[in-house]
């Protein structure tokens, strides 16, 4: 679980979508008590249009694999598997993908997330989260 500690913290989000829909906000890591899951909510907007989700994060069933159930406030349900190796983080469910690197000393978490369609991933947004002091 150590691998995600350097999450822990509050950090402001920006992005783009891929048909140019602007996203800022915040993703928040912390602890649960007894440091055996993660929570992180996100609250950003899309466009204007408020997204907020929550997120769990334990253990999966190798080292540096997570596991992660989301919850989003249009009432999506999103199951991942989540793998760090270095600085790289990869996100993969049914539904999105992410690729992504922590740059920065740890303070900087930039990559793209995408999406399937027809036998391929498509772009669907660039993001970049910048931890705060």
């Amino acid at each position: 679980m150590k691998e995600l500690n350097s999450f822990i913290g509050r950090w402001i989000t920006t992005g783009k979508t891929v048909d140019g829909k602007k996203v800022i906000g915040y993703d928040t890591y912390e602890w649960m008590q007894g440091s055996k899951f993660v929570i992180h909510t996100v609250d950003v907007t899309i466009d204007g249009e408020p997204v907020k989700s929550m997120e769990i994060i334990g253990q999966g069933e190798h080292q540096n694999e997570f596991t992660s159930h989301s919850f989003d406030n249009n009432g999506s349900i999103n199951i991942s598997i989540m793998h760090f190796k270095n600085n790289q983080i990869t996100i993969v469910s049914e539904r999105e993908r992410f690729k992504g690197e922590i740059t920065a000393m740890g303070k900087t978490i930039e990559g793209k997330w995408e999406q399937p369609t027809s036998n391929a991933w498509t772009a669907l947004m660039d993001i970049k989260l910048e931890k705060e002091d």
